[in-house]
């Protein structure tokens, strides 16, 4: 038999403030029989408690873009949800976002909203409504509201949900939109050869790298509930044709989206491809690399995780290289294609990550340039006169050092000397004081003697 839920809701959600309220003005007995108990009870409301549940929570925003000063209303939805009482903690960017106001029996504490619920007359709810959390924009950018909850049956059987949480856009369309429309009054005298992305913007946030007109290829993960992804791609020549395949009817594992752009006059074709994972589990579709180096060369620009592509150069007697590449995942596997027998010249290396879920992979491409002969020449009189320039300014440092320091020394010399000087002045000086003291001292002496004798004549 089930404890009431109402005893199970205090015990659950009140045991500490129940405590406090019973043994402040009692004795210590009292105080041990409370939590005796409180003990009983929660060990009961433990061992009687059946599996949670699973339900499913939804937030939909009266405005998922607005503008700043403008507000939006917080709804939270539960649908086919069995719910006789609830807790809610509403936590979001306060930098971006300002809390206003909520409904009744909501408070804000520490930074988050607290909302509490519990059915008029004790009985489940199958869909439940609750609205009127106000929110202001008062920062341009990407907010993020989060929402956590309690959710409990009639019975007393908890409900079991996971976080949720939404984003809200401040500002940005209109700023993107001016933007956009900005480069376009450019691209309007674009060459026609030209078959490049202007603009490359994705309905999911996420991609990797950042969009660039010279890189083709990207990476995406998306949870298992996304099955469209709206693509925005705008070229440099207005009258170029993008054609864009497969953001439609995604399907868990990885996919594949392309954007096809063709050259005005038809002559160039160039192809954007974006590599989109959709998975329910997140942390199994990391194929990032952690570390990426060369042993005999330094790669250009410093590693990031999002960023795949660099160049090395080398010299030109290196024919093979020693890559060091790290997964952030350690159930993830790294495949190093290229940096043996190098040519002179360009020489391409692709490190490939296949994440944990063995179906999420990423490359990293390394252009690693060789020199020739003269490059190699050039290189080194480079060299040769940037160890030449360092070894004038670290001349001209040490000049300039031993001029401080001969200032430096010659100073201490005329402070020393002006101190002797002084020394000198107060001996003499210490001198005749002690001379005329002795003086003074014979001449009272001799006086007094005078009159002594004068004295002893009378």
């Amino acid at each position: 038999m089930q404890p009431p839920f109402l005893i199970k809701y205090i015990c659950q959600r009140h045991t500490f403030v129940t405590f406090l309220a019973y043994t402040q003005k009692g004795d210590i007995m009292k105080k041990c029989i409370v939590i005796l108990v409180l003990g009983v009870i929660s060990s009961l409301v433990v061992f009687c408690t059946p599996a949670m549940a699973q339900i499913q929570m939804s937030i939909v925003p009266s405005k998922q873009k607005i503008e700043l000063e403008e507000q939006t209303e917080i709804n939270i939805l539960l649908q086919e949800a069995p719910v006789a009482a609830l807790s809610l903690e509403i936590v979001w960017d306060q930098n971006k976002l300002e809390y206003r106001r909520g409904p009744e029996n909501a408070n804000v504490s520490q930074g988050r909203v607290l909302y509490t619920w519990v059915s008029s007359n004790g009985k489940n709810v199958s869909n439940l409504e609750i609205g009127g959390f106000i929110f202001r924009a008062k920062q341009e950018g990407t907010a993020s509201i989060v929402v956590t909850g309690d959710f409990y049956r009639e019975d007393g059987t908890k409900l079991e949900i996971s976080s949720q949480n939404i984003e809200l856009q401040i500002g940005q369309e209109k700023l993107q939109l001016a933007e956009e429309n900005n480069e376009i009054a450019q691209w309007q005298i674009a060459d026609t050869t030209t078959a490049k992305l202007a603009v490359m913007r994705l309905g999911y946030e996420g991609i990797s790298p950042d969009f660039s007109p010279d890189i083709h290829e990207y990476y995406l993960t998306v949870p298992e509930e996304i099955t469209n992804i709206d693509v925005t791609a705008i070229a440099q020549n207005q009258e170029a044709t993008v054609t864009i395949m497969g953001n439609t009817n995604i399907k868990q594992g990885m996919n594949t989206i392309q954007i096809e752009v063709q050259s005005a006059d038809k002559t160039n074709t160039e192809v954007y491809t974006i590599y989109v994972t959709n998975t329910p589990k997140k942390e199994q579709a990391n194929a990032n690399l952690e570390t990426l180096a060369i042993r005999q060369g330094t790669l250009t620009p410093e590693f990031d995780a999002n960023i795949t592509h660099y160049t090395v150069e080398l010299a030109k007697e290196i024919e093979a290289l020693e890559i060091l590449a790290i997964p952030q995942s350690l159930s993830a596997t790294v495949n190093v294609q290229g940096g043996q027998q190098l040519q002179i010249g360009d020489n391409r290396i692709i490190v490939e990550v296949t994440a944990e879920n063995k179906m999420t992979t990423k490359k990293y491409e390394i252009i690693v340039h060789r020199r020739n002969a003269e490059e190699q020449v050039l290189w080194e009189k480079e060299q040769e006169e940037e160890k030449q320039q360092i070894s004038n300014v670290l001349q001209t440092q040490k000049i300039n050092s031993n001029f401080v320091e001969e200032e430096q020394q010659f100073t201490e010399e005329q402070e020393t000397k002006k101190q002797e000087e002084t020394v000198s002045l107060q001996r003499p000086q210490g001198k005749i004081i002690v001379v005329t003291g002795i003086l003074f001292l014979i001449l009272l002496g001799w006086l007094g003697y005078r009159k002594y004798k004068k004295q002893k004549k009378t």
